[in-house]
């Protein structure tokens, strides 16, 4: 048995689950309410040289979950080890993942509604007490080996918060849906991106992709990585329209020019405060993935873009919808 325990720390020690420390912006764009939060967490951290309580950010691919992650690391200078759910399929992953976890670091999860019972039941008390038990062998010659941890933060992502096991819910202190990214602020993204790239930026282009971007940078920062590869393959000092147009031709990327998925003359403010009412989610089905901006009474029936006759509803019930018009 001694020898199995002594083999084991050994596969601890081995696994290349090192953290690293990532480079980001100096700054966080979007998410004030959020960001005003963290800022509190992390000045009080601070001075007690404190782990940060730990954190579930909720939102679809694209909203700059994982950029905030390391944007925190950073600000604590600390590291990060990120990691997705669908690689910690056994309770046993866990083991060299935690156990080379430094005093203050960020462990980073996506997908955290992905993992299955036995990984929850490991990871709870790990969050909760910094503390792990692994048993070794069955029946009578099981033998339980306990790792106490040092303390650390871990931020989670989802898409969905109703698909999270509950048992892991009381143990993030911070749980939050990302709200969608006024057209001010995706251009501020755009910019930052390309001025890190030593890249200027049309104008025009500037302001059609922020109209176009239905306030998440995600197809926004799949297309401009593309354009800045393009541009940088081939000496090109400034990004506008004619170059976006040849980089979607020629990675075959539908363009954000081609649909406008949103009526623009909602106004940021409209669209901000009928996010925050209907608290990120559809109003008939509760759905957080794939919302939609809809109009109560339709614009063509005299329907206004006032915040009283936009509501939420996701892509599904908003086609429903329209099929009952």
């Amino acid at each position: 048995m001694e020898e199995k325990k002594d083999e084991l720390k050994r596969l601890v020690l081995d696994q290349d689950t090192e953290p690293m420390v990532i480079d980001c912006p100096d700054e966080f764009i979007g998410q004030e309410k959020l960001i005003e939060k963290i800022n509190i967490l992390i000045e009080r951290a601070r001075p007690l040289n404190k782990a940060l309580p730990h954190m579930l950010f909720i939102g679809e691919d694209g909203m700059g979950k994982e950029t905030l992650a390391k944007f925190i690391t950073k600000k604590m200078n600390s590291r990060i080890t990120s990691v997705s759910s669908q690689s910690m399929s056994r309770a046993g992953d866990f083991i060299g993942l935690l156990t080379n976890l430094g005093d203050k670091d960020i462990l980073f999860i996506s997908e955290i509604e992905k993992f299955n019972r036995a990984c929850i039941e490991f990871l709870l008390p790990a969050m909760s007490r910094y503390h792990i038990d692994f048993i070794v062998d069955k029946g009578p010659y099981a033998k339980n080996i306990e790792f106490t941890l040092k303390p650390f933060t871990l931020i989670a992502t989802s898409s969905h918060l109703n698909k999270i096991n509950k048992k892991l819910l009381p143990y993030f202190l911070i749980n939050y849906n990302f709200e969608p990214y006024l057209d001010c602020q995706i251009g501020q993204i755009i910019q930052n991106k390309a001025k890190s790239n030593n890249l200027a930026i049309d104008l025009e282009l500037l302001k059609d992709i922020s109209q176009n971007s239905y306030g998440s940078p995600a197809d926004v920062m799949t297309i401009l990585n593309k354009a800045i590869i393009y541009a940088n393959s081939f000496g090109i000092k400034v990004l506008n329209k004619e170059v976006i147009e040849e980089t979607i031709k020629i990675s075959g990327h539908q363009t954000i020019f081609d649909t406008k998925k949103i009526d623009r003359a909602i106004s940021d403010e409209v669209r901000l405060k009928v996010w925050r009412r209907d608290e990120g989610k559809c109003v008939k089905c509760g759905c957080q993935e794939k919302l939609e901006y809809d109009h109560i009474i339709p614009v063509s029936k005299g329907g206004s873009n006032t915040e009283r006759n936009i509501q939420l509803l996701c892509e599904k019930c908003n086609r429903s919808k329209s099929a009952n018009i």
